[in-house]
């Protein structure tokens, strides 16, 4: 049995919509798209939220526990064993510390009303004029140089990962903002049509 073929083709101008909204419609439309995008903001706040905490929980579990440790020891030695394991990076304590607090200055820039706007204001203007992410590539960059084993430089490459998805989860969040501040000033008005 043959079948007939049925080539594509582009829609004409007369076949696509041209049907223009009024300022109510439009009010309306942009007003679900605002709330739609704020209900998936705040989800992405607490996944970020989550996602830091566990990370300073795992952190402040090894603060706490790498003294009582081999000192190849991470949290990731059971589930990521190294056949030759390697002493852990110099100043392994302050390298988590630094994280931690790194993490917690994640989370207060996450949600800005845990701090008043004057101290915010000022936190920020003064840590960001340096590139505080940096401190969260330090470790792992001195696992490399100084050859430690995969599970030192997996754990220690964690806090990067959970920096740079905070970062781009930032990013996101600002530019759908952004977006529908854009798409309220592109409404016009069929008043004079």
């Amino acid at each position: 049995m043959l079948r007939q073929r049925n080539p594509f083709r582009a829609p004409s101008e007369d076949s696509i919509s041209t049907a223009t909204l009024d300022v109510q419609q439009q009010d309306e439309i942009i007003a679900r798209l605002s709330s739609e995008n704020e209900r998936s903001n705040a989800a992405l706040h607490v996944a970020l939220q989550a996602i830091l905490g566990a990370s300073i929980v795992l952190q402040l579990f090894f603060f706490f526990q790498a003294s009582t440790r081999n000192p190849a020891w991470t949290p990731l030695s059971e589930v990521l064993p190294s056949e030759n394991p390697q002493p852990r990076i110099p100043v392994a304590h302050f390298w988590t510390l630094l994280n931690i607090l790194y993490h917690v200055h994640s989370i207060l820039l996450l949600r800005p009303g845990y701090i008043s706007p004057a101290l915010l204001e000022t936190y920020i203007r003064r840590v960001h004029s340096i590139p505080i992410w940096l401190v969260t590539i330090i470790a792992p960059t001195l696992s490399v140089l100084l050859r430690r084993d995969v599970p030192q430089y997996v754990w220690w490459s964690i806090p990067g990962c959970v920096t740079a998805a905070v970062t781009s989860a930032k990013q996101s969040i600002k530019q759908s903002r952004e977006d529908i501040l854009h798409l309220t000033n592109l409404k016009y008005n069929l008043q004079g049509a």
